[in-house]
């Protein structure tokens, strides 16, 4: 008797669980029912709130509800980090991540909001752009190897722009002094911007500047360029060598988006997004808007970008202990 009790138990709780699965998996087929939170971690304008309601406006066509763009910029990305982390992990609220914010700031706090490894679920990423070397015109210098020797020349008497202590522009420059064995002087400005405007203006003498504000000034000869810093030659600027092609090998920074969501979403919602981003990037209107902010269509696997996150926080946490940046 208590045999056939055991087994009508366990028919039992068979029949529960195969009744819990399919009611997960209709939930999850209903997903997205409600308009969905991407918080960007800079103001609007930039390049980085440009690609979030470019990839957005084509996912809500393919979602079927609005994916919302909530901009939540402050202490370099963190705020918008701890927005997300905290979050519930039911799909509804998303980050627009962007590579300096998630794979710097370990090395530049001592304190972080969030573990980026463990708090938030990758999805995708959605585009990638480069820098390139710029100096002021009247240094006379033309390539990568004229900077050097100038600067080993004159140690400590060129300055270098960066718009703040551990952007992608700041850990360049850091990177070029290391690799070349050279001195400057760091001046750190409040953004990209300022930064450009002080070289221009002689304040400094070299920058690593984005590329689509830095390209018309190098076209017009107010900026001079020596090379690009992406892994092969920009089609803006096809003459322009790579600072790998400069004879600086694995010398590569770029800067990137994605999107990610709390530890915890279900899979099959992460599933959904990633099927939406992958369309999203694939569609000839998306690519066309996203180059002409500067960037490049650049997808992936949730995977690929758990292996991006990990390996770029290893390669900026040594610059920044080489260039010895103590964290705050």
């Amino acid at each position: 008797m208590s045999n056939k009790i055991c087994r009508a138990a366990g028919v039992g709780f068979a029949f529960a669980a195969a009744i819990l699965i399919l009611a997960a998996g209709t939930a999850f087929a209903a997903y997205p029912e409600k308009a969905i939170r991407l918080v960007v971690p800079f103001a609007p304008g930039g390049g980085t709130d440009a690609a979030a309601r470019i990839v957005g406006d084509a996912m809500t066509g393919l979602l079927g509800q609005q994916i919302v763009v909530e901009n939540k910029p402050g202490a370099a990305g963190n705020i918008a980090l701890d927005t997300v982390a905290k979050a519930a992990p039911d799909g509804y609220t998303l980050l627009l991540g962007f590579g300096s914010s998630l794979t710097v700031n370990p090395s530049l706090y001592k304190v972080m909001p969030a573990d980026v490894q463990k708090d938030l679920a990758p999805i995708s990423t959605l585009s990638t752009s480069e820098y390139m070397l710029v100096v002021n015109p009247s240094l006379k210098v033309k390539t990568v190897a004229e900077l050097v020797a100038k600067a080993k020349a004159e140690p400590g008497k060129l300055n270098y722009a960066s718009g703040g202590k551990g952007t992608p522009l700041h850990l360049g420059a850091e990177m070029l002094k290391k690799r070349a064995g050279i001195d400057m002087v760091h001046i750190a400005y409040r953004g990209g911007g300022p930064a450009s405007k002080s070289v221009m203006a002689n304040e400094t003498q070299v920058l690593f500047a984005s590329f689509p504000s830095s390209l018309p000034k190098v076209k017009a000869g107010t900026l001079t360029a020596l090379a690009s810093t992406g892994p092969k030659r920009s089609r803006s600027l096809p003459d322009l060598p790579t600072m790998e092609e400069a004879g600086y090998p694995g010398f590569i920074v770029t800067s990137w988006t994605s999107i990610l969501a709390p530890a915890g979403t279900p899979k099959p919602v992460i599933d959904k997004l990633h099927a939406a981003i992958e369309k999203a990037l694939a569609m000839e209107s998306v690519r066309t808007k996203i180059e002409a902010v500067g960037q490049s269509v650049a997808g992936s696997t949730p995977e690929g970008l758990a292996t991006l996150i990990k390996e770029d926080i290893a390669r900026w946490r040594k610059v920044v202990q080489d260039a010895g940046i103590k964290p705050e």
